[in-house]
C-alpha cells in the first residue's frame, strides 16, 4: 500500500485537496458564467448545476492528461508493467480520486437534476480502480494509460454539451467540433486503447504464475474496449446521420420544435390559469405548476427526440461510460 517515498497517508491529503479543489473551481464556473454570460441567468437549475460540473470535469481533464501522459514514457513503468510504480503514479492518480470523490458526491448530492443509476454506477468502478491502482500498487502503467486516452477526450465532449446547453447546436463551430471529437474517440478509445490492452496481455502471459488478479484486469479492459468500439459505431452513425441532413431540413425542424415548444407553454399557462380561478390560488400550490412544467418538458423531449432536431446531441450520453 503506497510506498516509503509516496505514504497512503501522502495519498489521502492530495485527495482531499483535489476534492475541495473541484468543489472551488465549480464555485468559480457558477460565479464567472452569471458574470460574463447574460443567457447563464435563464438557464433552468439542471442546465446550471450541469454546466457548471462540465466546466470542472474538462479543467480536471487537460489538467490529469497534461501531467500524467509524460509517466506513459518512464522507464520503470515500461519495463514492468504489472507490478512496477512510481512517484508520478500516485501523483496523479491521487488527484483523479480525489476529482471522482468530487463528481460522485456531487452527483448524489443533485441527483434529481444530473444524476442517473449508470453514472452512479461507472464513477463506482472508477473509484475501485483508483482504490486498486494507489493501494496495491498493481497494473500503474495501464491506469495511467485509460487516464490519459480516456479523459482525454472529456474535453471536447463537455464543449459539446456546454454549446448544446447555448443553443448552439445547430452551427458550424457544433458539427466541426463532434466531427473532431469522433475522429479523437477513434485514436484515443479504440486504437491507442487496443494497443494497451494487446500489451497487458502479452505481459501477463509472460509470468510463470499468472495471478487472479491479472486475469481480472485484462477482463475489465477488455470490456471498456469493447465499449468503446460500441460507443465509437454510434458516434459513426450520428455523424453520419449529421452530415447527409439538409440544412433547410434542419432549420424547418428547428422552427417546428420551437412552435411546439411555445404552444406547450401557452396551453401549460391557460390550465393553471384557469384552476387557479376555479379553485383560488392557495387550492394550487406553486409545487403543483412545478409537476406540470416537468410533465411538459418531458412531453417536448420526446417530441424533438421525435422530430430528430440535433442528430449530434446523443452524443453526451458518452460521458456515462468514460
Amino acid at each position: 500500500m503506497g510506498t516509503a517515498e509516496f505514504p497512503v497517508a501522502k495519498i489521502h491529503q492530495i485527495a482531499a485537496l483535489s476534492c475541495l479543489a473541484w468543489v472551488i473551481v465549480n464555485i468559480a464556473a457558477h460565479l464567472l458564467s452569471s458574470w460574463l454570460w447574460k443567457g447563464y441567468k435563464s438557464l433552468s437549475t439542471s442546465n446550471k448545476l450541469g454546466w457548471c460540473n462540465r466546466i470542472a470535469s474538462a479543467i480536471h481533464a487537460i489538467v490529469l492528461v497534461s501531467n500524467q501522459a509524460w509517466n506513459l514514457a518512464d522507464p520503470q513503468l515500461t519495463a514492468d508493467p504489472l507490478f512496477a510504480v512510481s512517484d508520478g503514479h500516485f501523483r496523479w492518480g491521487s488527484v483523479m480520486y480525489g476529482y471522482l470523490i468530487y463528481d460522485t458526491l456531487y452527483t448524489l448530492v443533485f441527483y434529481k437534476a444530473v444524476g442517473s443509476p449508470s453514472f452512479i454506477l461507472h464513477h463506482a468502478l472508477g473509484l475501485v480502480c483508483c482504490c486498486f491502482g494507489l493501494y496495491f500498487n498493481k497494473l500503474a502503467l495501464f491506469g495511467i494509460a485509460i487516464e490519459v486516452f480516456f479523459e482525454g477526450t472529456t474535453p471536447l465532449l463537455h464543449l459539446l454539451g456546454c454549446m448544446k446547453v447555448a443553443g448552439l447546436e445547430d452551427t458550424v463551430a457544433f458539427l466541426v467540433a463532434g466531427l473532431a471529437f469522433a475522429a479523437q474517440f477513434f485514436v484515443f478509445r479504440v486504437v491507442i486503447a487496443q494497443y494497451y490492452w494487446y500489451l497487458m496481455i502479452k505481459s501477463v502471459l509472460a509470468l510463470e504464475h499468472r495471478p487472479a488478479w491479472g486475469w481480472a484486469g485484462i477482463a475489465v479492459y477488455g470490456a471498456l474496449s469493447a465499449l468503446n468500439v460500441f460507443w465509437f459505431s454510434k458516434l459513426v452513425r450520428m455523424a453520419v446521420t449529421t452530415c447527409t441532413t439538409p440544412r433547410a431540413s434542419v432549420q424547418s425542424r428547428k422552427r417546428t420544435s420551437a412552435f411546439a415548444r411555445e404552444r406547450e407553454e401557452n396551453l401549460l399557462h391557460g390550465s393553471y390559469l384557469k384552476q387557479v380561478a376555479q379553485q383560488g390560488p392557495k387550492s394550487f400550490p406553486l409545487q403543483h405548476l412545478q409537476s406540470m412544467t416537468s410533465e411538459c418538458s418531458a412531453d417536448l423531449a420526446a417530441h424533438a427526440m421525435a422530430a430528430g432536431v440535433s442528430a449530434t446531441v446523443s452524443v453526451g450520453s458518452h460521458k456515462k461510460m468514460s
